[in-house]
């Protein structure tokens, strides 16, 4: 069997209840759903500080480098 990491496994849920409702309940769904959120919020957080430290990558974040972008406005507008 596949060793999945959170963020795989809510989405594969959440894929399936979309699928098949009668195998979850709406409170697995839920669960899945804020956790997939949280984990979401923490690689955007992680990418942040990368970003604000210069150690940020072009693609950090799965974000194709949006983020750094914007920390570079935010740099610019403060100037």
């Amino acid at each position: 069997m596949k060793d999945l990491s959170n963020k795989k496994a809510a989405k594969k849920l959440i894929k399936r209840f979309k699928e098949h409702p009668e195998w979850y309940t709406q409170e697995e769904v839920l669960y899945a759903k804020m956790v997939k959120r949280s984990l979401k919020r923490q690689e955007g957080e992680k990418c942040a500080r990368e970003c604000e430290t210069g150690d940020c990558n072009p693609g950090c974040g799965a974000d194709d480098g949006v983020c750094c972008k914007s920390v570079e406005s935010k740099q610019s507008r403060e100037s």
